[in-house]
């Protein structure tokens, strides 16, 4: 529950804010110190174009969605291969975890600047209930 994270970490809000738009990039980055170079997204959302493309603007890195989307499944049944012998190592799964498509980045900086700096507007208004 967020709610029981805030009592541990103090800083948690502001986390929590950040990570509904982002999905914790910036914050994973921050925190593990390793730059991230792609995204990749899987279950149903990833089937929305609009949405991986958003992201992918948002923040200024490729998101990459597999040919299976549904990778949780695909995940299982590889390490089941695995457990059972059809595949030796890991490496040979690879080739199940193909690209279907690329979504690039395209907006500049200052236009991601300016429309993050919306959804931190309206995140702290509707998080004060409306006060600014």
């Amino acid at each position: 529950e967020p709610e029981a994270l805030k009592d541990f970490f103090p800083e948690f809000e502001a986390y929590e804010d950040e990570c509904r738009f982002l999905g914790c990039v910036h914050i994973g980055e921050r925190e593990c110190g390793v730059k991230l170079t792609q995204l990749r997204a899987d279950g149903g959302a990833a089937a929305n174009n609009f949405l991986l493309k958003f992201q992918s603007d948002i923040s200024g890195l490729p998101v990459i969605r597999p040919r299976c989307i549904e990778t949780t499944a695909l995940g299982a049944a590889l390490l089941a291969g695995l457990g059972v012998g059809i595949y030796h190592s890991l490496a040979e799964t690879r080739n199940h975890l193909t690209p279907d498509r690329v979504f690039q980045p395209t907006l500049s900086a200052e236009e991601r600047k300016v429309l993050l700096a919306g959804w931190r507007s309206a995140v702290s208004r509707a998080t004060l209930g409306g006060q600014t």
